[in-house]
Parts: structure tokens; sequence; C-alpha cells
């Protein structure tokens, strides 16, 4: 996949984690934790898993990834919170 964007020519890359429209509770945990804009796996990856995409990526140990995945999975459950505990799936490899 050389060579090959994940971002489509509308999406531009989000330089500041609050231009993700995260929930404020999220933005000042992060804040908190130090992060001041994400990582370009986070830019590229967030703003397709926050619209209900599939994200495929690869990327460096440390590059946050595992941000890339949970944060978006966070936001969906401030927005749908669960009135019966039936558990999450959420899929890494």
């Amino acid at each position: 996949m050389a060579g090959v964007s994940l971002i489509p020519e509308e999406k531009r890359l989000v330089r500041d984690f609050s231009e993700l429209e995260l929930d404020s509770e999220l933005l000042q945990a992060i804040e908190e934790v130090g992060y001041d804009r994400p990582t370009v796996v986070q830019a590229q990856a967030i703003p397709h898993a926050l619209d209900g995409r599939d994200i495929l990526a690869s990327a460096p140990t440390g590059t946050g990834k595992t941000a890339a995945f949970l944060l978006p999975m966070l936001q969906h459950l401030q927005d749908f919170p669960r009135k019966k505990n039936r558990g999450l799936r959420a899929y890494w490899c």
C-alpha cells in the first residue's frame, strides 16, 4: 500500500485535539496527560473512526496507535451511554 493516503481530499489533517470534536472531559484528560497535538496516525485515524469507518493502521511503537483506537471508542461511549451492561466489543490486532 505504499503511496496510498488514508486522507480523502475533503479531510485535512487535524493539528489540535480540540479540532476532533471530542467531549470536553476527554479533551481535559488528554491535556492532563500532557499531549498537546495528535500524532500523524491519530490525526489520520481518529476523524474516520469518529465517522464510524473501519480503520486499519500500521505505525511504529510509540506513535499513538492505542489512543487513536481508544479515543473514538470513549467518545462513542460518551455519546451513546448504555442503559444495560451488555459489554463493549473492540478488536485490536
